[in-house]
């Protein structure tokens, strides 16, 4: 062992009681700020309150205006959405009550698009290509959801590599991310990831590509197919992970893979206080870019480690780590 050491009230909400024929532009001046969802309602009229609620998350959307809350109950919608403009996508919580459930209407896309400032909570995401897709530009709050059995990536970020484009920053906190391809596929994202579960994922349950700069903190990270947490070094990749247990993944715990850009540098790894034990290869291992294996004279810089408890790992507990900045 290596020790490195809404209720029912709709506040100031004026809904529409007809639809039919009113464009966006006047529903924006309405000033909505609460819509109800509920895909059990036997109701005729959809007229958005929780007496008369909207049956599909859809059309809570086409007239929701910038800031809008829109609260699901408990059930299963079938739709491909997208979020922008400040909406806040919520299930309804209520005591011992299971999360409603966005199920993909079309496998081969998406289930859930974030868009500019955007929220979803205590939400269950499954049946796409993506769970979930952070577009760039995007601030994207993700807290209390299970994000499950998609066909590729639970939450997918894109690379923001066109100029004018700025990368995703992201929140994340309270979720279950499982039974998808990556757990989560980072693009030169920002933010941090919170108290979650990344388990039993196909891939890796963590994958930093990019210029990415997030930290990691109090995250149960097992069973994942590949890599715990794999992080692609670029030129400014800033990984914090702090406090997680990372365990019984079938490669390595956490696997650092060298920049293959040329010239200085700024790259910063910083792994304390994690448990990494019981992982396929190595605890934390340190390979080339090329093969994702460990190499004789491999330099990988910018890593510090401390306050690990690193164990049992099948091959090594570190390997591949010829010089450490900052150890």
């Amino acid at each position: 062992m290596i020790v490195n050491r809404i209720t029912g009230v709709i506040g100031a909400v004026i809904i529409l009681t007809a639809l039919a024929g009113c464009g966006k532009d006047e529903v924006s001046q309405m000033k909505v700020t609460t819509l109800w969802v509920n895909a059990a309602s036997e109701l005729a009229e959809e007229e958005g309150t929780e007496t008369a609620p909207f049956k599909t998350i859809s059309k809570a959307l086409a007239v929701a205006v910038k800031g809008s809350l829109i609260i699901v109950k408990g059930g299963e919608y079938h739709e491909n959405i997208v979020l922008s403009d400040g909406i806040t996508l919520k299930g309804h919580q209520r005591e011992n009550a299971d999360r409603p459930v966005i199920t993909a209407a079309d496998a081969g896309e998406t289930v859930i698009v974030m868009r500019d400032t955007s929220t979803i909570e205590f939400l269950r995401v499954t049946g796409g290509k993506d769970g979930i897709l952070v577009d760039v530009n995007t601030n994207a709050r993700i807290v209390n959801c299970e994000i499950v059995n998609n066909e590729e990536n639970g939450i997918f970020f894109e690379d923001a590599d066109e100029r004018g484009n700025l990368a995703a920053t992201v929140h994340i906190e309270g979720c279950l991310v499982s039974g998808n391809g990556d757990g989560i596929d980072l693009e030169g994202t920002k933010g941090v990831i919170r108290d979650c579960r990344l388990i039993n994922n196909r891939d890796d349950g963590l994958d930093y590509d990019g210029n990415t700069n997030l930290s990691v903190f109090n995250t149960e990270i097992r069973d994942n197919k590949d890599d715990g947490i794999e992080i692609r070094l670029k030129r400014n990749s800033i990984a914090h992970i702090e406090g997680n247990i990372i365990t019984g993944n079938g490669e390595d715990g956490v696997e650092l893979i060298n920049t293959p850009v040329k010239g200085k540098t700024s790259n910063q790894v910083t792994i304390v206080n994690n448990t990494i034990r019981e992982n396929g290869r190595y605890g934390i291992g340190g390979v080339d870019q090329e093969t994702e294996e460990v190499k004789e004279g491999l330099i990988i810089e910018g890593i510090k480690f401390e306050g690990n408890t690193i164990e049992k790992n099948l091959k090594a507990e570190i390997a591949g780590i010829t010089r450490k900045v900052g150890s």
